[in-house]
């Protein structure tokens, strides 16, 4: 008989192809602390998403409703109850811990509200984190584009942990760190 697990961590990373993993036989890339990870998880190895990109992926995920055909892109509905809801009826604590913008604008609304708690990484991709670039830094080629809110960020960041993903999942490591022993079950979700 298998013991059902009492918690879970679920790693989202946007835009990762698993054969880049080390866990699942990548090699181009050194993966060392996701591939730690994985031998100590459940490692999924037939998986299928039912939405790409980005936030019709994650309503799927939270939400169990494939609908990318007839809803790309939207928020968690007033009449839609996200696994969170019904992990928190059960008495199960649930923490996000995400950089992904999109979950706290508009057209993304909702994601975060079930959970217990959650904390935001800030300065990834379209957040107005700053109203200004970092005057010291000289910058990156914008290649033509308009700007975008990422330019006034990204030059903040000084070295690999001032980005928005270390820095996400240090967040998570230390939430695990401080509340894993505390908390009967627990459901922490990384985005």
């Amino acid at each position: 008989m298998i013991a059902t697990p009492r918690n879970a961590v679920v790693i989202l990373l946007d835009s990762l192809n698993r054969h880049m993993l080390g866990a699942y036989g990548g090699t181009e890339f050194a993966t060392p602390n996701l591939d730690a990870f994985a031998r100590s998880a459940v490692r999924f190895d037939n998986h299928h998403t039912g939405s790409l990109p980005c936030m019709p992926a994650r309503h799927d995920i939270l939400c169990g409703a494939l609908d990318f055909l007839w809803r790309p892109w939207g928020s968690v509905e007033i009449w839609e109850d996200a696994i969170t809801y019904e992990l928190h009826k059960a008495g199960v604590v649930s923490q996000l811990v995400s950089d992904h913008p999109h979950l706290f604008e508009t057209g993304g609304e909702n994601y975060h509200v079930d959970f217990t708690a959650w904390a935001y990484e800030r300065g990834h991709e379209g957040d107005p984190w700053k109203t200004r670039p970092d005057p010291s830094w000289a910058g990156a080629p914008i290649f033509g584009r308009d700007h975008m809110p990422y330019h006034d960020s990204r030059g903040w960041f000084r070295d690999e942990s001032d980005f928005p993903g270390p820095r996400t999942m240090t967040a998570a490591a230390r939430w695990i760190e401080e509340n894993a022993g505390w908390h009967d079950r627990f459901f922490l979700f990384i985005d």
